[in-house]
């Protein structure tokens, strides 16, 4: 019984670590681009389109790689690779195809700087209609931002083909995009309220949930394939015997 209870114990508490420790190499990742997002709290109105214009800037020069390296930790971590060295496996994927994850990250940085701009030109309108709209639109930019960072650290394929298919993810698996949103929206709530857990446990936990969402919805269509494959062979044998 107490060995259970301190085995269960010891586990808890290297999870609390793992997740704290790659959130922590993530944050210090961002460091610049979160001194000028505080920045815009105190900065005067004409100052504010320069600081978003130098965001945007940075975003795919830091945000974006890094978040990607944080997808390819927690990638082993689902896979069941839970023992690997979290510093040394996250600087390695931070370098592991740089230029891909920096255009990759000016692509998805100019469509929210497009989501952002469409906001401010039309959230004056009050329309049901376009509030529909613009909150499916905000659905599916969501879950295929963080669907690219689990594609490009599982699957080897072109940048564009990458952007394609975690689009199509996006779009064809309403439920995985609605849990995907429903959790991002809990973590951002929570972060909110409890705004000491942000630092240490918010973007792995989105990272980690993210990729088990994906992960699923890869080892299904998998096992689809594996089954049409198997019912045509079969099918095959049967005319040929």
């Amino acid at each position: 019984m107490n060995s259970g209870v301190l085995g269960g114990t010891y586990r808890v508490c290297l999870w609390v670590v793992r997740l704290a420790w790659s959130n922590i190499i993530w944050i210090f990742l961002n460091l610049p681009v979160l001194y000028f997002c505080l920045s815009l709290l105190n900065a005067e109105h004409l100052n504010i389109t320069y600081i978003l214009l130098l965001i945007m800037g940075l975003v795919p020069i830091f945000s974006f790689p890094s978040t990607v390296a944080l997808f390819g930790v927690v990638r082993k971590w689902v896979m069941g690779e839970s023992d690997i060295p979290i510093a040394t496996s996250f600087l390695r994927y931070y370098k592991e195809n740089y230029f891909r994850r920096f255009i990759g990250g000016i692509v998805f940085t100019l469509m929210w700087a497009g989501w952002i701009m469409n906001y401010i030109s039309f959230v004056s309108q009050q329309s049901v209609i376009f509030l529909v709209l613009y909150a499916f639109f905000t659905m599916i930019l969501i879950t295929w931002t963080l669907y690219f960072c689990c594609y490009t650290v599982h699957i080897h394929d072109r940048l564009l083909q990458s952007i394609k298919n975690s689009f199509i993810m996006s779009v064809g698996r309403p439920i995985s995009t609605i849990g995907v949103v429903m959790v991002t929206a809990i973590l951002i709530y929570i972060s909110i309220g409890f705004t000491f857990l942000w630092p240490f446990f918010t973007g792995t936990i989105l990272a980690f949930l993210s990729f088990s969402f994906f992960y699923r919805i890869i080892e299904k269509t998998i096992n689809y394939q594996n089954q049409t494959r198997d019912s045509r062979l079969d099918t095959i044998e049967e005319k040929t015997t």
